[in-house]
C-alpha cells in the first residue's frame, strides 16, 4: 500500500505511523495500481468527449478496463449488482419536462 510507511506527528508532538481508520472514503492505492495509473496519466484526457488522440485513446482504455473488470466478476462475465449486466438501460438523462396544455 502506498503511504503504510508514513509517519505523522502526534498530540503530544511524536511522530508514529499514520493508521487509516477510514477505508470506506479513501483506500490507499496498492503499488501495482500506482504503477499503471502512473505510466497512464501522460495519456489522460476526456473519455466518451472528444475525437483528439488522447481522448479516443482515454476512451479506449477506459472500456477495455471496464469489459475486462465485469468479465472477471464471475465466472459467466456477469455481475448481479451490476445495471449493465441485467440489460437496464443506465442513463444519466433526466426525464423530459411535460409541455403545458396536454
Amino acid at each position: 500500500m502506498i503511504g503504510a510507511d508514513v509517519e505523522v506527528p502526534c498530540v503530544d508532538g511524536r511522530p508514529r505511523r499514520y493508521v487509516n481508520l477510514d477505508y470506506a472514503a479513501s483506500t490507499p492505492a496498492m503499488a501495482g495500481v500506482w504503477d499503471v495509473v502512473g505510466d497512464f496519466l501522460p495519456w489522460h484526457s476526456s473519455v466518451h468527449r472528444g475525437s483528439g488522440y488522447k481522448s479516443q485513446l482515454a476512451t479506449a482504455a477506459y472500456r477495455a478496463g471496464a469489459t475486462s473488470t465485469t468479465a472477471r466478476t464471475t465466472s459467466t462475465g456477469r455481475h448481479p449488482r451490476c445495471a449493465r449486466c441485467r440489460g437496464r438501460r443506465v442513463t444519466s438523462r433526466r426525464p423530459r419536462a411535460r409541455r403545458r396544455g396536454r
